[in-house]
């Protein structure tokens, strides 16, 4: 909900309250930028926007065209103290699905649910697959991001049955074309500046494919990310709407390519060693992250090369962080180098590649329970909206 006419937001609350039919996510007090309400609708993925059109009707109808150009798009209730015809004309030219007054009575709250549940599920049947995206990032180089993206994809794709893509983000010092021994004459650049216009046919020129898994490279020389934001995280939606599994090798979590594209993921792997340095520097990311909106369940912990040799265990390392370990990593250096040189994923006979795989089958495995949950909930709101 954005309303900065705090009255109005309390009228709303207080009206909606006994019919439960609103759960606010988030209550924003002052109009955010069209930049800023992207990036949080990204993160947040709302069913539904409120919006005080009253307050200061040019931004307030600025933000229903961003949250309308949205993919995919977000329903727009627009809030005003009185039912201005002038007013709700203009919000629903500016996408709005429905409009809102005081008293925000049983009824029309009820009459404005109701069609945006028959919307919500016109447009699911109708809908592109969106496949789930998982980005891997560390506070600083040199952590296995990339080594643990890319076993993860590989496992993700050893039985067959999944398209899976990885993605190189890294624009000044990807290593991915050297992991997996693999070259290719296009990049994630050349997906980058042609964002606006990818299409099956340019894609299946763009990306290679290795052990299974297709591959978007890094570029052969440093590029400074130049590019605008929105290019990237394009690129990354139209590779869920391409692959069932999307695996992003990012670089540092403050870089602008990790920026752009976080947002998007449906999860969040943040990688890090036992070294004193990492350590450190891991609080203060997960704090980096908190306070741009990402919420304690967007993203986990991966403890990666911890040794047998190390003076801190992982529970003395969540309370270092106040942050739960997801997943413990062996140090496996010899698997590793026989992988590199090979350009193959670790074997599963290794302590690493074990533990590698047993992560990405849970990982899926939380997938498939969460679609199912899903497709119950949206059975039960279509017979609640019928009744």
């Amino acid at each position: 909900m954005v309303c900065p006419d705090r009255g109005l937001a309390q009228q709303f609350q207080t009206g909606t309250a006994r019919s439960q039919s609103f759960q606010v996510l988030e209550d924003l007090t002052a109009y955010p930028t069209a930049q800023q309400l992207d990036s949080k609708l990204r993160q947040m993925r709302p069913d539904v926007l409120l919006v005080d059109l009253g307050t200061n009707p040019d931004a307030a109808l600025g933000l229903v065209s961003t949250a309308g150009a949205a993919s995919p798009p977000i329903y727009v209730i627009g809030l005003n103290q009185t039912h201005d015809a002038g007013v709700i004309i203009q919000s629903l030219r500016a996408g709005a699905t429905e409009f809102l007054a005081p008293p925000f009575d049983h009824e029309s709250v009820h009459t404005a649910v109701t069609r945006i549940r028959k919307l919500q599920e016109s447009q699911t049947r109708q809908a592109p697959i969106r496949g789930k995206v998982f980005a891997f990032t560390a506070v600083k180089p040199g952590q296995g991001v990339t080594t643990l993206a890319s076993n993860f994809a590989a496992a993700l794709a050893d039985d067959g049955k999944r398209r899976v893509l990885l993605i190189d983000f890294d624009m000044l010092g990807g290593t991915l074309s050297f992991c997996w021994r693999v070259t290719h004459s296009y990049s994630v650049l050349d997906a980058v500046q042609h964002a606006e216009r990818l299409d099956e046919s340019l894609w299946g020129a763009i990306v290679t494919n290795r052990n299974g898994v297709d591959l978007l490279l890094g570029p052969d020389s440093p590029e400074p990310a130049s590019l605008s934001g929105e290019r990237y995280a394009r690129v990354v939606e139209f590779a869920r709407s391409q692959y069932e599994l999307v695996v992003l090798d990012l670089p540092c979590a403050y870089s602008a390519e990790a920026k752009a594209v976080l947002p998007d993921a449906d999860h969040t792997f943040l990688v890090c060693n036992p070294e004193l340095p990492s350590l450190h520097l891991t609080r203060r990311c997960i704090s980096h992250l908190e306070q741009d909106g990402f919420s304690r369940d967007q993203f986990s912990l991966l403890l990666n090369r911890l040794s047998r040799r190390g003076e801190l265990g992982p529970q003395d390392m969540e309370r270092v962080f106040n942050f739960p370990i997801a997943k413990v990593l062996p140090e496996d250096e010899g698997a590793v180098h026989r992988a590199l040189t090979a350009g193959k994923p670790v074997p599963d006979s290794s302590d690493l590649g074990r533990e590698l795989r047993a992560f990405a089958k849970d990982i899926v495995g939380k997938g498939r329970e969460e679609k199912k949950k899903a497709a119950a909930g949206l059975s039960l709101s279509a017979l609640l909206s019928q009744g």
